[in-house]
């Protein structure tokens, strides 16, 4: 996935955390976020960005 992907479904899975019912649905997507968050800093570091964006709501 590139960055723009990686984004998408970061903040894709935020609004899920916060529409979803059930805490262990938003417990789920909030994992997913992370997840996307950590791939999206590791992808902006092997591009060698100096500053990575700072990924809120993760």
């Amino acid at each position: 996935m590139d960055l723009n992907e990686l984004y998408s479904h970061h903040q894709i899975s935020i609004a899920r955390a916060s529409d979803t019912g059930s805490a262990n649905g938003r417990d789920a997507y909030r994992i997913c976020a992370k997840g996307y968050a950590a791939r999206i800093a590791d992808v902006q570091w092997l591009a060698g960005v100096v500053r990575p964006t700072v990924v809120v709501g993760a």
